[in-house]
């Protein structure tokens, strides 16, 4: 692992094409020491995906600290609790026992419909309660 701009990184095998996910939620692969994006709502993830990796190359993944990330919903304020949602992005947790995987740093544009945001994010695992959703 690796300190680099306020984040540790740890790096894996793409266990498939994840060109277009930079910035997504990182799922470990059923192959050991690889990973996917993640693919369902409230997924168990390890982190954010901080490069491009096609298959079977290098994936640079922030497991902790401060990283950009893909938050998919409009409207969220800083400090809202992200979880994955089934397309690798982040939205705001909304249920008991959701697994955060981040905190969003910055309030998310107030724009309907706005998705794809890239935004600072804190990286942290934790169980959401329903006092937190």
């Amino acid at each position: 692992m690796a300190v680099a701009k306020g984040m540790i990184t740890a790096s894996f095998l793409a266990g498939a094409d994840l060109t277009s996910c930079q910035y997504e939620a990182i799922k470990m692969h059923s192959v050991a020491h690889e990973v996917t994006v993640a693919g369902s709502d409230n997924e168990k993830c390890i982190g954010i995906l901080q490069n491009a990796p096609a298959d079977g190359e290098e994936a640079i993944v922030c497991v902790l600290g401060v990283c950009p990330a893909k938050i998919m919903e409009s409207s969220l304020s800083a400090m809202d609790y992200l979880v994955a949602d089934s397309t690798g992005g982040l939205e705001q947790a909304d249920d008991a026992n959701g697994h955060v995987i981040a905190i969003l740093l910055q309030d998310s544009s107030s724009t309907a419909g706005t998705t794809n945001e890239i935004l600072p994010v804190l990286v942290c695992h934790l169980e959401c309660t329903a006092s937190d959703a």
